[in-house]
């Protein structure tokens, strides 16, 4: 194994792509079900507005509808956009139903119900909200990529520390107070009671390891990003290493050092107040302070284990 700024350059030179493994391709197990409530939503809205202008009892109508839009099929359609439009949501509607009858009333006013419901635009809803529904992918395809290296899977300590080379998720019997108490030693994180994602053991070798993907920036992902640069900064004894995994292609960004670097070198040259410099340089910096510590994309992960199963 070499130092760690020969992985993080291993990283730079070589740029996050698509990966297929966060990607929601396929339509929807449960998009018939759904174009058909859309459908019951439409025809009840237009008969609350028939029924209206002719001066008749809506009420069961827009019970029907009210029920209709907060079931499982009813989340993904045209009206429950305009439910966010309305300064409200979903769960606001639920909790406060009393202000579901002046949303209908609204929408009838000022959109119009068209006649067809079009699957595709049903699974663009879908689409637009899949990220969230990401899961474990990135702890996964660590594992996955540790066990095509020749690293074994486990899932209990003993398991972990009977193989050279073994790789799990971070769990509540392989996690950092398992390998505290087998080091003797207190790695003690910013955050109390940290949850990493996997742990990594290459013979003597401890790998903590979290993961992020992180696709574009914005308040959130810094906040993720943060996360990352306070486990690198991070002390832990000799045989113990902490790594910041972080894939997406705004990884490329945080990775691109060209404006921090001075003769090809990882010195700090100036720079504004900028929250992605600050960030690279954070990295950077804790990097040169900490050499039990690693900022690794997918190319960097992967030249890694390489090495430690050589």
């Amino acid at each position: 194994m070499k130092d760690n700024f020969y992985y993080f350059k291993e990283s730079i030179r070589n740029k996050e792509k698509l990966d297929p493994r966060y990607m929601f391709l396929s339509w929807s197990e449960n998009i018939d079900a759904l174009v058909e409530t859309t459908k019951e939503i439409k025809e009840l809205i237009v008969t609350i507005k028939q029924t209206n202008l002719s001066g008749g009892d809506s009420k069961i109508f827009y019970d029907k509808l009210y029920e209709l839009t907060l079931s499982e099929n009813g989340k993904k359609n045209e009206f429950n956009c305009f439910v966010n439009a309305c300064d409200s949501t979903l769960g606001t509607v639920s909790k406060y139903p009393e202000t579901f009858k002046m949303i209908v009333d609204l929408y009838i006013e000022n959109r119009g119900v068209s006649e067809h419901t079009p699957r595709e635009w049903i699974q663009a809803l879908i689409d637009k909200g899949s990220q969230r529904g990401l899961g474990n992918v990135g702890e996964e395809k660590l594992i996955e990529l540790a066990v095509e290296k020749g690293f074994i899977k486990v899932n209990d300590f003993d398991s972990f520390l009977a193989n050279d080379y073994a790789v799990s998720k971070y769990s509540s019997e392989i996690n950092t107070a398992a390998i505290n108490k087998l080091l003797g030693y207190n790695i003690n994180f910013r955050s109390q009671g940290k949850k990493l994602d996997v742990v990594l053991k290459a013979k003597n070798k401890f790998f903590l390891i979290e993961a992020k993907h992180i696709k574009d920036s914005g308040g959130a992902q810094n906040k993720q990003i943060g996360e990352l640069i306070g486990l690198i900064d991070t002390n832990v004894p000799k045989d113990v290493y902490v790594v910041a995994f972080m894939d997406g292609i705004y990884s490329n960004e945080i990775l691109d050092l060209t404006d921090i670097q001075v003769n090809n070198s990882f010195e700090i040259g100036e720079h504004g107040e900028n929250k992605l410099v600050s960030q690279k340089i954070e990295i950077v910096d804790a990097l040169h302070n900490n050499d039990n510590a690693f900022w690794l994309n997918t190319a960097g992960y992967l030249k890694l284990i390489e090495d430690l199963i050589c």
